[in-house]
């Protein structure tokens, strides 16, 4: 089973990609694919490959909804031992070809960590938001009165 990494932007835009050739009958072979699966087009023109399993979409935000970009993500369970991967600038990983099974998603920077447990099936998708603490705004110098 092969996994990727992709911006949820880039995951979007391929998904309505796919949707829209689906429904113009331009697929071939019935059309579509299956839920969970993504039909993803190579840059060189090659073959079409299929991605089995279901997505997850990890968003990372602070205490006042802001994404966090470059904040690690750990994933552990199914056939993630520990896995890091690092948040994209919009604060976002996106899990490909996940089997089913129990997981745990651990975010984390130098102003803290969040975690959260989840279990998913096939062709099912799912979205975990993680929050992280707001970086400290710096202390204004103080200036004497006096």
């Amino acid at each position: 089973m092969e996994r990727e990494r992709t911006s949820r932007r880039g995951f979007v835009a391929l998904a309505g990609t796919t949707a829209g050739a689906a429904l113009a009958g331009c697929t071939g072979g019935g059309g579509g694919t299956d839920p969970g699966e993504v039909e993803e087009e190579p840059a060189d023109g090659g073959e079409t490959r299929e991605i089995e399993g279901a997505n997850v979409f990890i968003e990372v935000v602070d205490g006042n909804e802001v994404a966090v970009p470059g904040a690690t993500v750990t994933v552990d369970g199914g056939t993630y031992d520990d896995e890091e991967f690092e948040t994209d600038p919009e604060g976002t990983v996106v899990l490909q070809g996940v089997e089913p099974g129990e997981y745990t998603v651990t975010a984390s920077n130098d102003e803290g960590e969040d975690e959260a447990a989840f279990s998913i099936e096939a062709g099912e998708d799912r979205e975990i938001s993680l929050e992280l603490p707001a970086e400290p705004e710096d202390e204004p110098d103080e200036i004497g009165n006096g």
